[in-house]
């Protein structure tokens, strides 16, 4: 992004706008195309995905509607306006408007908001594997509904720790010379790093 200083400010405004909608993982964007004054994206709430495909699975067409799920996810999630709203119907979900004051028009600059937004959706990859502990039957859903769990665990996590911050549950922040702030919780011993807040993304495995 240092290559394009003239676009820093579209990004940030960009990003600002994704974290409004993301809620700390309350929500993802799922996939968006370029518009002449900003951005439409796909944006649905963290169980959306686990939701759609036990459905299909209760229709018997899982697999299929799986299938549609990795192609949306696992590839670029910079789409055509007609890509995106196909997908939008086959969801049935509506598309979300994202007005930026320098809409991004050339390859490089669309690639660069694509790598921004995507870490605000779900990821799917072909090889690498997920162990969690202490969720119940884990194992035994459908991977979607894994994710779904997942982005939960996420988003408590992240609420969590932003409500202790504004609820001031932190006992003190004290001033160490070689680390910078720290957060203390419970004794001087016993101290975290606290610059910024911590935010938890997870992405779906198969």
């Amino acid at each position: 992004m240092s290559d394009r200083p003239e676009l820093l400010p579209a990004f940030a405004q960009l990003e600002e706008a994704l974290k409004k909608n993301w809620r700390l993982g309350q929500n993802m964007v799922l996939c968006w195309s370029p518009h002449e004054a900003g951005v439409l994206a796909l944006i649905v709430p963290h169980y959306f995905l686990g939701n759609l495909t036990a459905s299909a699975h209760a229709r018997g067409d899982a697999e299929g509607m799986e299938q549609f799920v990795r192609g949306v996810i696992g590839t670029s999630r910079l789409k055509s306006d007609e890509e995106l709203f196909a997908i939008a119907q086959r969801l049935q979900v509506s598309t979300t408007f994202i007005k930026l004051d320098t809409p991004f028009k050339d390859d490089q600059a669309l690639q660069l908001a694509d790598q921004i937004i995507r870490r605000y959706g779900l990821g799917f990859v072909e090889s690498r594997a997920v162990v969690l502990f202490d969720i119940a039957e884990f194992s035994l859903h459908a991977p979607f509904e894994q994710a779904s769990q997942l982005n939960s665990l996420s988003y408590s996590m992240n609420s969590a720790y932003h409500q202790v911050r504004a609820t001031r549950h932190r006992r003190k922040l004290c001033q160490d010379d070689h680390w910078g702030r720290l957060l203390c919780m419970e004794s001087r011993h016993r101290c975290l790093p606290g610059p910024g807040p911590p935010h938890f993304f997870t992405s779906c495995v198969d």
